[in-house]
């Protein structure tokens, strides 16, 4: 572009607008091309790495779907009632009486799971449901407030929340775990959670995801490692989409042996309106420019989805798009647990700190 296309703006003219109207930093070509938006560790990699990377079937590149549960409804009168009474101490009395209020509505019927299992089941995808393991033991005021033992309206049917993950679990989903806030940070939570959940669903739990997206690098690896997980996938961000680490490639933290794999492409980050603000089209533009840069250096992609976003057809909408595309641009979409087993098994966790190593 010309210096006086810029000074004209001429790339305003017929771009996406956020929800009032406006044209914003990141409605622009420049926005999207900082390093950010890039694995520029992969991409400086790429004459001596890329080409060892070998996903199943030879297909280009691998992408992981996720969901983070935060509820089991679109709107439930018992976590209501819950997070009523987590916050009753940390907010003035006349909140606490409007939230009481909101205890007239009844729990949704509607559907909230299936929609996205059978979206994924047309491509025969399978996706990693992030799951909390219950009401924490030390609760957080924006932790979740459902209980594994929560009935949900599933498929037509009124059933323990921890049958249906049982289920989901015997189709092939992943079930993970959706670690509390304070279970980054403070010693034998992460644990117990991670057991209290494999009762549940009678089998080894071993994904991570924190709620939030919490993790602080000095204490949060050491956690996960205690308390055995084989992935993590809590790195990335609440408010943008991009490469956080400037990789899109599972990889081992300092003195862990599990492996942390990037969150690249978030629903809330791309279209809450506190955050990007993008329209369907839009999003779908700059999801379709990260998978591209993935693919390139044959990278894991990572997205996620929240179930409760149903209420949103657009971000539903989106989600279907990025798996038609997935599957029109041939990759390997697998679960969490999947990808950390591949790359373990072709050794590319200690090719790829090898290859970091020698670049520096």
């Amino acid at each position: 572009m010309r210096l006086v296309d810029f000074l004209q703006r001429t790339e305003e003219r017929d771009a996406p607008r956020e929800g009032r109207g406006n044209f914003e930093l990141f409605h622009s070509p420049q926005f999207w091309g900082a390093p950010i938006f890039s694995p520029w560790i992969d991409e400086q990699l790429a004459p001596t790495f890329s080409g060892q990377v070998v996903w199943p079937r030879n297909r280009p590149f691998a992408a992981i779907l996720s969901h983070d549960v935060d509820t089991l409804a679109l709107w439930s009168r018992t976590e209501h009632r819950r997070r009523t009474a987590m916050l009753w101490d940390k907010q003035p009395l006349i909140t606490n009486l409007r939230n009481l209020s909101g205890l007239r509505h009844s729990t949704s019927r509607n559907e909230m799971f299936l929609p996205w299992l059978d979206e994924e089941k047309k491509y025969g995808f399978r996706s990693t449901f992030y799951v909390s393991a219950g009401i924490p033991a030390s609760p957080h005021e924006r932790d979740n407030s459902y209980a594994l033992e929560d009935f949900v309206h599933h498929a037509g049917r009124k059933r323990r929340f921890m049958e249906v993950l049982r289920d989901w679990a015997a189709e092939g989903w992943e079930i993970g775990l959706h670690g509390s806030i304070c279970a980054a940070t403070t010693p034998g939570l992460l644990a117990a959670e991670k057991a209290k959940l494999e009762t549940a669903i009678g089998r080894p739990v071993t994904a991570s995801r924190f709620h939030n997206l919490t993790f602080k690098i000095e204490t949060t690896p050491t956690l996960l490692h205690g308390a055995g997980f084989t992935s993590d996938s809590t790195l990335g961000s609440n408010r943008m989409a991009g490469f956080r680490s400037g990789t899109s490639y599972p990889h081992r933290l300092e003195g862990c042996d599990f492996l942390e794999i990037p969150l690249v492409l978030h629903d809330g980050a791309l279209l809450r309106r506190d955050n990007l603000d993008l329209t369907e089209d839009a999003a779908f533009n700059a999801c379709r420019l990260l998978i591209d840069r993935v693919r390139a250096v044959r990278g894991v992609i990572t997205l996620n989805w929240h179930p409760n976003t149903l209420l949103n057809p657009g971000w539903f909408r989106l989600y279907g798009r990025l798996l038609a595309l997935l599957a029109e641009n041939g990759a390997w979409v697998a679960t969490a647990s999947q990808i950390a087993e591949w790359w373990r098994s072709q050794n590319l966790h200690t090719r790829f700190e090898k290859a970091v190593g020698e670049t520096e």
